[in-house]
């Protein structure tokens, strides 16, 4: 029964290695990370999750699960997430091509900046949480409520002339069907200037993953640049860089609820299943 999910997960990691994607008119080679597939239209309901994560500022190019996940993807069914990644271009600035010297300019402020950005976005989180806890209530028919308790962002550990990038512990607060709980999820966020496209990375854990996220995080974009023409030379004027690195952190704070939307998910599923053996 299982050997047609295996054929399509042979298929797919193959065709997906090898696929580029377009950004901004401009064809870049994308890799997946290493171990991990993105998710398709095959996967329906793992689909429909990364669906619901909807990002006010940012366009979502890829969602990636484990491999080991993909038959269960496949199936139907939900696959864990412990891991798993994101890839994001802000749809402000995806027609854009970034210089090195802009590069470098973008990453002097959000170093610079990154705690005060951190205290802004959270001043302004309610509503976009309420709103994607509505978004999942009515697609999955749950009772679904999140808060962002606390988010405590590091200084950047990886500075180089074309990436580089932050960690963040996020600790979610949420309530469902009378229950609260609480999750705290490592992330890793990568800067990455992609043949002169600015993306942004993610990679998210489990609570001990913290140094996998960045070790993961650094292999993922260094075969990305390895895959594709560097980036031109020069700079602009212009470009409110702060602006930027707010709309990668609100990309990774969405990205970080795929976990947790899971958990409710199995949680639900578990419900009507021993209510059916009832």
């Amino acid at each position: 029964m299982r050997l047609l999910p295996l054929l399509l997960l042979a298929f797919s990691v193959s065709t997906l290695a090898a696929d580029p994607i377009e950004v901004g008119g401009q064809r870049l080679e994308i890799p997946p990370p290493a171990g991990f597939v993105a998710i398709t239209e095959a996967m329906p309901l793992v689909k429909r999750l990364a669906d619901q994560m909807t990002d006010p500022v940012n366009d979502t190019l890829a969602f990636y699960i484990a491999e080991d996940g993909v038959p269960t993807a496949l199936e139907g069914n939900m696959p864990p997430l412990d891991r798993y990644f994101i890839l994001k271009v802000n749809r402000k600035l995806k027609h854009e091509t970034f210089g090195t010297g802009d590069f470098a300019r973008l990453r002097a402020s959000v170093a610079a900046e990154n705690r005060k950005i951190f205290e802004e976005i959270q001043a302004k989180l309610p509503e976009l949480t309420r709103q994607l806890g509505s978004n999942v209530s009515k697609e999955f028919d749950i009772d679904f409520a999140i808060e962002i308790a606390q988010m405590l962002p590091l200084d950047p550990h990886l500075e180089e002339d074309n990436a580089f990038a932050y960690s963040m512990f996020i600790n979610y607060g949420t309530r469902s069907g009378g229950e609260s709980g609480s999750h705290i999820v490592p992330a890793t966020a990568t800067f990455l200037n992609l043949s002169g496209r600015l993306l942004f990375l993610y990679a998210y854990g489990v609570k001990e993953d913290l140094e996998w996220t960045r070790s993961a995080s650094a292999e993922w974009h260094r075969a990305l640049l390895a895959a594709n023409d560097a980036p031109p030379s020069g700079s602009r004027t212009g470009i409110s860089w702060s602006g930027v690195g707010r709309q990668a952190l609100v990309g990774g704070l969405i990205g970080a609820v795929a976990a947790l939307l899971l958990g409710l998910l199995k949680k639900k599923k578990r419900a009507a299943d021993g209510a059916e053996a009832r």
